[in-house]
């Protein structure tokens, strides 16, 4: 019998405080390596490794307290040289759909696909064409089929453009039953990642408990959550199905006040 061991970790919350406390002297480099030291050879050991990257990638300079004037919520940016030390210390897969991947537009969302691709790491979530957002993502992991779906809830009320509706996969229950309808076809094991639920509570609310049950139903086999920033329980069905509502976060500093999102 073929086993795999998946790792999955919640927010990547990369702030201009944390890219200043790598950055380099003099010049606009950042060494991302020393955050992971520690946990690296846990992510490496596994043999799909899976991550929310909560924050666009696109130049090299990171946005420092700045916010949406018109709704009040922080817009993040990192330095694209985190992604390379994503790769190096042992992501496989990142989910880069959340309420913050419109934070620099969709010229931020086009360039931190484009940052994934150079530094081969495998996303989904966000697409950067229709023929993108309709190839739903299978990793081929010691031979068995893993399909990866994810989704959020909302992008901090920035708005997805009319005619780009495909790049950003929001949460829609009878969408999201409809895709692991045709991946599970294909596939062996399905996670689905859901960017869901209410900042900073530690249980879940009943619209994530309706819209987990009715994804074990349709073919999730792990429900990965992330968004409150906190850790929500975990639950394993009769069937050995797994959900984490929330995984927390990841890398991140402490976030001492409740946000206006």
């Amino acid at each position: 019998m073929i086993e795999i061991k998946i790792a999955a970790v919640g927010d990547l919350l990369i702030n201009g405080k944390i890219c200043m406390s790598v950055k380099q002297t003099g010049e606009n480099i950042y060494n991302f390596d020393s955050i992971f030291e520690e946990v690296s050879p846990y992510l490496q050991e596994a043999d799909l490794t899976i991550g929310n990257l909560e924050i666009p990638l696109k130049g090299d300079t990171p946005f420092i307290k700045k916010r949406n004037p018109k709704t009040g919520c922080p817009l993040f940016n990192a330095p694209e040289q985190l992604a390379p030390a994503l790769k190096k210390n042992g992501f496989d897969v990142l989910c880069t759909v959340n309420n913050h991947c419109l934070d620099n537009g969709m010229d931020g969302l086009q360039r931190t696909l484009e940052v994934l691709d150079e530094n081969n790491l495998t996303h989904t979530g966000t697409f950067a064409s229709l023929n993108q957002s309709k190839e739903h993502l299978i990793m081929d992991v010691k031979g068995i089929k893993v399909g990866i779906l994810s989704y959020t809830k909302g992008t901090n009320r920035i708005p997805i453009p009319r005619h780009m509706r495909w790049a950003v996969n929001l949460i829609n229950e009878d969408q999201i039953i409809k895709d692991l309808g045709e991946l599970k076809k294909k596939t062996d094991l399905n996670i689905v990642y859901l960017h869901f639920g209410k900042e900073y509570h530690e249980m879940p609310d009943p619209k994530q408990k309706k819209l987990v049950k009715a994804l074990f139903r349709h073919g999730a086999d792990i429900i990965l959550g992330s968004h409150p920033h906190v850790l929500q329980p975990l639950i394993r069905t009769r069937s050995n199905k797994l959900a984490i509502y929330s995984l927390g976060n990841f890398i991140s500093i402490r976030l001492k006040k409740k946000p206006p999102y």
